[in-house]
């Protein structure tokens, strides 16, 4: 009904402070980073090629939203099978241990897109509430009358 301001109120990184676009972009860019990242520590870490994806996925959510997290959980998936699996430098899989430890990843990264975005729906949903209870105590504890007229002259609200 009447826009609260909820969607900056909630999210965790606010769409004002950059678009949404360039949440995306940002929740793209996080994964190469990342690996980047794991490339020159790679020697440190070395049988554990998700390590460092999952908290880059989590983010990627919290900054992207739906649409970050997914791309970045595809494009984490993908570089992290092709560079880091058994055999490096290809698609190709020599145990079926590393295939679900893809196949994980990617229900890992995918799942907690869907259910953050969900939070944030019914975060939205009840702060929109909330404010239009505000709204309904104004008319109803006002000891004046208030109405509410469109520009046309047609009321709204009395």
């Amino acid at each position: 009904m009447f826009d609260t301001g909820v969607r900056q109120q909630f999210a965790a990184f606010p769409v004002w402070a950059w678009g949404q676009r360039s949440g995306v972009s940002l929740a793209v860019l996080l994964p190469v980073l990342v690996f980047f990242l794991q490339w020159q520590l790679w020697y440190a870490i070395q049988p554990y090629a998700w390590f460092l994806f999952y908290p880059t996925v989590f983010f990627s959510v919290l900054i992207g939203r739906l649409r970050g997290g997914i791309l970045a959980t595809v494009i984490s998936t993908l570089l992290v099978w092709f560079v880091f699996i058994p055999t490096e430098f290809s698609f190709a899989i020599q145990s079926p241990w590393a295939m679900l430890s893809v196949v994980v990843f990617f229900a890992s990264g995918i799942g907690f897109s869907f259910f953050y975005e969900h939070i944030y729906q019914r975060q939205c949903q009840a702060a929109r509430k909330a404010g239009d209870a505000r709204f309904q105590l104004l008319f109803e504890q006002a000891m004046d009358g208030v109405m509410i007229a469109g520009a046309g002259g047609a009321f709204y609200r009395s």
